[in-house]
């Protein structure tokens, strides 16, 4: 059974890269593709890291290692998102 989308979820767009997926992320169902894509390791994802110098349209999180100090999953907390699947 499908789950219900919740209508008072929020969800702010923003780019993945990582190494087995990567693109814009612009709604929770984009988001559950990279979470398969890496076996729902969601703790592995949070992890990444918001990079500073990226001039895109919206935030911008990878591995690098020069990327700045925020996570993804500080970044989704802060702006209530819900990363869970």
């Amino acid at each position: 059974m499908k789950k219900k989308k919740n209508k008072n979820e929020t969800w702010k767009k923003f780019y993945f890269n990582g190494k087995l997926a990567w693109g814009k992320i612009n709604s929770k169902n984009d988001w559950i593709k990279i979470v398969k894509t890496y076996n729902g390791n969601i703790n592995l994802l949070r992890n990444t890291r918001l990079q500073a110098s990226a001039s895109r349209n919206c935030p911008f999180f990878n591995y690098y290692k020069n990327s700045g100090s925020i996570t993804l999953g500080e970044w989704a907390d802060k702006n209530g998102i819900n990363l869970t699947i």
